[in-house]
């Protein structure tokens, strides 16, 4: 293995502010952001990166809690092929050991990571198995998914020294037919049951989506198809709150959903997210302190030129909280979201900037999701939005007093959706006052959802008759 190189202190600080903040690191030729770690001093991004002396090598950056760095190194994992790896699943044990999973390895499917970032172990149980995910399960044993060379979606356990316990098989994935095979969630249940959620890409058909239940010793106990792609999931006592998606074509708003189910496949409820002018894709989420979620992911073009990250907080009904944005580049996305130890939340993934250079970023925003100063947050704008009246009978009146056309490439937009979550109307803003008849609308708490660009804002509106 090569020494640890501690890379230059050099930091491009988009801005910094007291514990929440944007920054951005282009300390390599090359890299991207996989996971992010919360501690109690600051923060910890791993990932993998290409520079002059090395190509392809695991990076961990640690930095204090504003951000700043603190130190970098580079840990060599052997051969990883031409293609920048990245980390597929990474979990924690409560000593601060890491497991992770590199992709393009091809010396280690599972690599074990001690509190200051050396390896203890590095296990290959096949070249072609490609690990999912990964768990710290109840008995303090790891669970973890992947596929193995016969295109098979497996379930193991083994030992925290990777001695693997037992395997389950849970799906043939007709090898060459699927251009895709992933699973977005491992779960232990309170009951000790498994449930595990896998994908398929079919090159010539829709994807597909399954939902798996095993006993904690790997025997399957019940299998259902989804109607819709989970990308994510959480427990909720006997059942399971995920974040999905439909293929809609153009009618992005449509997209995304959080999900109530049984581990047998048994839908209790479903409800649209969000709704914005372009194209949104939740992935990921992380429930906080007061027992809400909050998702991020990606908003872009049509054309996919330009993309931005987005935060959207949310009730475990589906309900809209707040939503935010920030950065915009050609290609920008996030990988991972984890609570800070200080109330917010802290996000990873990448940015291309204008010179087309790709590097990691970090931000942490507070417990609404927002950054205090101006830089990689959305830009501040001196729009007013108001709604009136409320409760209202027979019209509503969106007045915004400043005309934001100017300042942003789409077109200003309120959506109306009622207490279920289903799109009542849509509405263009064209600035000053746009009036929404509701003489035949029925009685009822109706949501409205303003973009204007990055302005974004929500509310509530009482309609009586």
């Amino acid at each position: 293995m090569k020494k640890f190189v501690f890379l230059p202190l050099l930091l491009i600080t988009i801005y910094t502010s007291a514990q929440n903040f944007g920054n951005y690191y282009p300390y390599w030729e090359e890299a991207v952001g996989d996971v992010v770690i919360a501690y109690d001093d600051g923060y910890a991004i791993l990932g993998f990166a290409n520079s002059g002396d090395m190509d392809n090598y695991l990076f961990v950056l640690r930095t204090n809690l504003n951000g700043d760095t603190l130190w970098s190194k580079q840990i060599d994992i052997g051969n990883t092929g031409s293609s920048l790896g990245y980390i597929s699943a990474c979990t924690q044990d409560n000593m601060g050991n890491l497991y992770l999973a590199p992709k393009y390895s091809y010396s280690a499917n599972l690599i074990k990571l001690s509190y200051d970032f050396e390896i203890v172990w590095s296990r290959i149980f096949a070249p072609e198995i490609e690990i999912k995910q990964l768990l710290i399960s109840k008995d303090n044993s790891l669970l973890f998914t992947g596929i193995n060379s016969l295109q098979e979606h497996c379930l193991y356990k083994s030992d925290t020294a990777g001695n693997i316990i037992w395997q389950s098989v849970a799906l043939a994935h007709f090898g060459w037919q699927f251009s895709l095979a992933y699973s977005p969630a491992i779960l232990e249940m309170d009951n000790n049951n498994i449930v595990m959620a896998s994908v398929l890409t079919s090159i010539i058909g829709t994807p597909m989506c399954d939902l798996y239940t095993f006993t904690q010793d790997g025997d399957t106990i019940s299998s259902s198809p989804m109607p819709w792609i989970l990308t994510d999931m959480d427990t909720d006592g006997n059942k399971l709150i995920g974040i999905a998606h439909t293929e809609s074509g153009s009618v992005y708003w449509e997209d995304n959903l959080l999900v109530n189910i049984l581990p047998d496949g048994t839908l209790l409820s479903e409800k649209s997210l969000i709704f914005h002018p372009l194209r949104v894709s939740l992935y990921r989420f992380v429930r906080n302190t007061d027992n809400q979620f909050v998702a991020t992911g990606a908003v872009s073009s049509p054309t996919m030129q330009e993309t931005q990250i987005i935060l959207h907080g949310m009730s475990l009904t589906g309900d809209s909280l707040w939503t935010n944005l920030f950065l915009s580049s050609r290609d920008t996305w996030p990988n991972d979201i984890a609570l800070s130890n200080t109330p917010g939340y802290v996000v990873t993934g990448f940015f291309k900037d204008s010179n087309d250079k790709i590097a990691p970023f970090l931000l942490k925003t507070d417990s609404l999701g927002n950054i205090n100063t101006l830089g990689i947050n959305k830009p501040k704008n001196t729009y007013q939005f108001s709604v009136y009246p409320n409760p209202a009978n027979k019209y509503v009146v969106f007045d915004l007093k400043e005309d934001l056309i100017s300042n942003n490439l789409i077109q200003q937009i309120v959506y109306i959706t009622d207490a279920y979550g289903r799109l009542a109307d849509k509405i263009i803003i064209a600035g000053g006052k746009t009036v929404w008849d509701t003489s035949n609308v029925t009685s009822g708490v109706y949501l409205y959802h303003f973009y204007g660009g990055t302005c974004i804002k929500s509310g509530k509106v009482l309609i009586l008759k």
